[in-house]
C-alpha cells in the first residue's frame, strides 16, 4: 500500500510541474498538486526509515564535517587571489600596451592609496606590482592612519578621501581619484615626465564644446568634444582653449594645438599666426568636415594644408556599402578598408572593429609638395568608393563616375616639414582628418577613434611614453527566447534536475537499506 501511495505522489509532482509549464507558472493548484505529491512519496521515507535514527545522525555530522571543510578551503582562497580573466575582451585584465610601458620602466616610484576597503584597492594596485618591482605601493585607512593622510595632505597641497591614490616619483607628484587602468598608468606617465604637455584647442569658429554634453545637445545631436579633452587629461596632459583673435598669438607653453569640426573659416590674421607658429615647430590636427555650404568652402583652412602639400577638396567620398545603404539609403558612409602602416595607425584594432566615417571630404597629398615636405596617408576607402563635388550632391546629382575614376580615397593624412638643420624634434607637424564627427563624444567611445587621436597627440608631440588604453566595450550579446522555451528551462533547472538529484539519491538510499 505504501509503495502504491509513493507512487502516486511522484505522479502528482509530475503533473504539477507539466501544469506550471503550459500556465506559465506556478499556481496556488499546481503548488497544492505537487506538496500533496511530495507528502505521499516521503511517507514511504516515513515508514521505512522507522528506527534508523543513529544512521540519520551520522548522516547529520558528515554533512556538517563537509560544510566545515568547504568553509575552511574558502579562508584559505580568500587570503590568495586566483583570478583568472575569461571574458572574451579581457575586461578584467591590463591592457597589452599598459604592460609593456611597466616592464620598461627604470625609476622608482612610490604610491599610496586611502580607502576604508582596503583589499579592494590592494587588488587594483597588485595588477600594477605584480608587473614591475619599480612600484612599491602601500594602502592606508584614511581613520586610522590619520597622520601619514594628514602628512601627503601638506605635501601635496591638496584635500583628500577615501578612495584616492597619490603617486610620487621625486619632486613630481600627483592624486588620481578613479580606479581605473588609464587613469593610474598615465599618472604614472605625467610624474616621471620632466616637463608638462599642454594642448590646446581652438576656438573661435563655431568649434563643438569642450564641455559635458547636455541632454538637449544630445537630442539635437549638437558635436562635444569633451571625450577628447578627458583623454588628454587622463593621460597627465594640461588642456587650455585657445581663441587667436582676442590672445593675437600662440601661447610658448603650446604642445599641440587641436581644431575640431570648424563652422566657419580662419581670419586672415589667425591664418598667418598658425603659419609662423608651425614654421616654427609647431604641431596641429585638423579635423575638418566638408562644407555644409558650397560658398563656404574654408580657403584659408585651404591654404594652411597646402603649405604642408596637403589639397583639400570640396567633396564627399561616396561608398555603397552595405552600412550606409542600409542606414540612409544613400553611400554617404565610406568604411576605412586600409589602415596605412604609421605611427598614427600602430596598433589599432581594425580587424575587431570596422570604422566608418560619415559625411567625409578627401584629403589629398598634392601633386607637387615642397621638397622639404614629407606627406603619409593614413585611412583609405574601400576599392569601390569616389569622391563627389558638394554642390553636384546638393542638386541631388549622385551619380556613380566612370571605373578609372572608382578606388580607395584619403580620409587622413600627416605631414611633417624637416628644418633646415635636419632636426626631427623641431619638425612642423600636422595632421589633417577630413571629417570630425568620428571624434564626437557620441562616437569616440569606440576604440579606433580614440587611438587615432591619442596616437595623433604622441605623434605631434613627440611623447611616446603616452599609453593609449582602449575603452573596455561590453558586446550585448542578447538571447531571445519564446515563451514556451523560458517555461522549459524554468521546469528542467528549477524543478525537473533538482527532484531528480533528490528523489533519485533518497531512493538509492532507501534501496541499499532495504538490500541489507
Amino acid at each position: 500500500m505504501i509503495k502504491w501511495i509513493a507512487i502516486i505522489g511522484v505522479l502528482m509532482m509530475f503533473a504539477a510541474n507539466v501544469i506550471a509549464a503550459l500556465t506559465g507558472g506556478f499556481a496556488w493548484y499546481s503548488l497544492a498538486l505537487g506538496g500533496a505529491g511530495m507528502l505521499c512519496f516521503l511517507s514511504m521515507l516515513v515508514s521505512g526509515e522507522q528506527g534508523n535514527t543513529a544512521n540519520y545522525i551520522r548522516l547529520i555530522l558528515n554533512v556538517i564535517f563537509v560544510f566545515g571543510t568547504l568553509v575552511f578551503l574558502y579562508l584559505i582562497a580568500g587570503n590568495h587571489d586566483l583570478r583568472r580573466d575569461l571574458t572574451k575582451n579581457k575586461m578584467f585584465s591590463l591592457s597589452p600596451q599598459t604592460i609593456r610601458y611597466l616592464r620598461g620602466m627604470e625609476e622608482p616610484i612610490h604610491v599610496t592609496g586611502f580607502s576604508t576597503t582596503p583589499r579592494e584597492m590592494q587588488r587594483f594596485l597588485e595588477q600594477f606590482t605584480a608587473q614591475t618591482d619599480k612600484i612599491s605601493a602601500s594602502v592606508k585607512n584614511p581613520f586610522a592612519d590619520f597622520r601619514e593622510a594628514q602628512r601627503l595632505k601638506n605635501e601635496f597641497e591638496t584635500d583628500l578621501s577615501p578612495g584616492d591614490i597619490f603617486i610620487q616619483s621625486g619632486k613630481r607628484k600627483k592624486k588620481i581619484s578613479q580606479m581605473n587602468e588609464s587613469a593610474f598608468i598615465n599618472a604614472l606617465v605625467e610624474v616621471r615626465r620632466a616637463q608638462d604637455t599642454v594642448i590646446y584647442f581652438l576656438d573661435g569658429h563655431g568649434e563643438g564644446s569642450l564641455d559635458e554634453p547636455t541632454q538637449e545637445q544630445l537630442r539635437k545631436n549638437i558635436p562635444t568634444f569633451s571625450a577628447l579633452k578627458r583623454v588628454c587629461e587622463e593621460r597627465g596632459m594640461k588642456v587650455q582653449p585657445l581663441e587667436i583673435m582676442r590672445s593675437g598669438f600662440v601661447p610658448d607653453d603650446a604642445s599641440a594645438i587641436v581644431c575640431a569640426g570648424p563652422r566657419i573659416d580662419l581670419y586672415p590674421m589667425e591664418l598667418e599666426t598658425l603659419k609662423a607658429w608651425l614654421k616654427g615647430g609647431g604641431r596641429l590636427i585638423l579635423m575638418l568636415d566638408p562644407a555644409p555650404k558650397p560658398e563656404l568652402n574654408y580657403p584659408n583652412f585651404k591654404t594652411l594644408a597646402a603649405e604642408f602639400g596637403i589639397l583639400l577638396k570640396d567633396d564627399i567620398i561616396l561608398d555603397p556599402n552595405k552600412e550606409s545603404m542600409a542606414r540612409f539609403d544613400m553611400p554617404i558612409v565610406p568604411m576605412v578598408t586600409t589602415y596605412v602602416r604609421h605611427a598614427i595607425t600602430d596598433n589599432i584594432p581594425y580587424t575587431q572593429y570596422p570604422l566608418f566615417v560619415p559625411l567625409a571630404r578627401t584629403t589629398n597629398p598634392a601633386p607637387n609638395p615642397p621638397p622639404d615636405i614629407s606627406i603619409k596617408p593614413l585611412l583609405k576607402s574601400s576599392s569601390s568608393s569616389w569622391s563627389q563635388p558638394i554642390g553636384a550632391i546638393l542638386e541631388g546629382k549622385m551619380t556613380k563616375p566612370a571605373a578609372n575614376e572608382i578606388g580607395p580615397q584619403t580620409l587622413a593624412v600627416a605631414a611633417s616639414q624637416t628644418p633646415p638643420d635636419g632636426d626631427e624634434e623641431k619638425a612642423a607637424r600636422l595632421v589633417v582628418f577630413g571629417d570630425s564627427d568620428i571624434f564626437t563624444d557620441v562616437n569616440i567611445v569606440y576604440q579606433i577613434p580614440l587611438y587615432l587621436f591619442s596616437n595623433s597627440i604622441n605623434w605631434l608631440t613627440q611623447k611616446a611614453d603616452l599609453v593609449a588604453v582602449p575603452p573596455k566595450i561590453v558586446e550585448d550579446t542578447p538571447m531571445a527566447l519564446t515563451a514556451g522555451q523560458r517555461n522549459f528551462l524554468a521546469l528542467l533547472f528549477v524543478v525537473t534536475i533538482p527532484s531528480l538529484i533528490f528523489f533519485g539519491g533518497l531512493g538509492y538510499s532507501l534501496i541499499r537499506r532495504r538490500m541489507r
